[in-house]
């Protein structure tokens, strides 16, 4: 299993994380991308920060719990720092598994988990230059 916090752009190629797991009868890939919009509010990039190591330590304990409930073959949970512009991804999550259901669910479950427990912190630049940081990720 692979955790990783990066100001690296991420990318799917450059991972490899489409070839085979051992058993793997199902990839679930979420792949988080910046919106233009929120609402009513045009965001022109958002700006996430993190304490990494702490972050990485965080999201890796996340993929092994899913791991064992949902009896995964492998997890990866990939996060951008930095500044990220409306298209670009800015997480990436894959899960492998014997069969799809259980991909699906470890999936959804290990985005939502990162979403409210990992120490990644995020701000919107707003068009016209104002900007807010947000509460959890």
């Amino acid at each position: 299993m692979l955790a990783k916090v990066q100001s690296d752009p991420l990318s799917l190629d450059s991972l490899a994380l489409l070839k085979g797991r051992g058993n793997s009868g199902a990839l679930v890939l979420f792949e988080g991308t910046v919106r233009r919009r929120t609402g009513k509010v045009e965001i022109e990039s958002l700006f996430y920060e993190s304490y990494k190591e702490m972050a990485e330590a965080s999201m890796l304990e996340i993929l092994q719990q899913a791991g064992k409930k949902y009896s995964l073959i492998d997890a990866v949970a990939i996060h951008r720092i930095g500044s990220i512009m409306p298209g670009e991804p800015s997480v990436l999550v894959a899960a492998w598994a014997e069969h799809r259901d259980e991909a699906f669910k470890a999936c959804r479950e290990i985005i939502d988990q990162i979403k409210s427990k990992v120490p990644i912190w995020k701000k919107d630049i707003l068009v016209g230059g104002k900007s807010n940081w947000h509460e959890g990720n």
